[in-house]
């Protein structure tokens, strides 16, 4: 089986410029929004214009939304397929990455436990033989003589930092946080839920304090026409001011 037996393609459309359908969007995108500028709405018969370019609006959208998914939906397939192929790749290395990070870690962290236990009990050495030397001075007794030696104690190989053929590691401190008392943190570091509270509003809820709630009037669209994807209808620019 030769190389390109394992080879899957597929054949996709990449250049919309080209088309006639998206040149005819392009037209009426343009068309409507022409119609916007120049759209005067101080009176009952030009809402009606207003609402029926909203119409036509909402269905082009609807048509250039239809039109782009032509192009995407096949891409967004293929681009998923082949993240899933090398997903599994990329999670063996993640997994790698992570368990040498925490063994080394892990590693570092006991030589840390091992200098400071080393250090605790240097202090007490020392502090035992301040003593011993004041009791023998305020009994008037020579200075007692110094300890035996004892075992040493283990030494920290602790390394923050590694030369390798293939690269370097350096360690170096990273600040970090978790939370203890979330009434104790300052208003300045909380984040209002604006989803909560948008729920809860549209819910009906009225009286959240520190909230203002109102309401404003929005426009609705309901076109009459078919919802099928294709070129919206388009007439003649009209007069504005005179209903259809």
């Amino acid at each position: 089986m030769t190389t390109q037996d394992h080879i899957s393609s597929t054949i996709v459309k990449v250049n919309p410029q080209a088309e006639e359908a998206y040149l005819t969007l392009t037209s009426e995108a343009t068309l409507l929004r022409d119609n916007a500028v120049d759209l005067v709405v101080a009176s009952p018969e030009a809402v009606t214009v207003a609402s029926a370019d909203l119409a036509r609006l909402s269905v082009l959208k609807k048509s250039i939304e239809a039109k782009r998914k032509e192009y995407v939906d096949p891409l967004n397939v293929w681009v998923k397929s082949i993240n899933d192929v090398f997903r599994p790749l990329t999670d063996l290395v993640a997994e790698a990455d992570r368990i040498v990070r925490t063994k080394v870690g892990d590693y570092n962290k006991e030589q840390q436990r091992i200098k400071a236990e080393a250090e605790r009990i240097e202090a007490l050495r020392l502090e035992a033989e301040e003593a011993a030397a004041k009791l023998a001075l305020e009994a008037g007794l020579p200075p007692p003589p110094p300890p035996e030696p004892v075992a040493p104690l283990p030494q920290s190989q602790e390394l923050r930092s590694v030369d390798t053929a293939v690269g370097s590691m350096n360690t170096r401190k990273v600040w970090k946080w978790e939370l203890i008392d979330f009434a104790l943190v300052a208003d300045k570091f909380k984040v209002l839920n604006e989803v909560l509270v948008g729920k809860l509003v549209r819910a009906g809820e009225r009286d959240i304090p520190g909230v203002r709630i109102y309401s404003e009037d929005e426009i609705a669209i309901t076109p009459k026409v078919s919802r099928r994807p294709g070129p919206a209808p388009i007439e003649e620019k009209p007069e504005r001011g005179i209903p259809f």
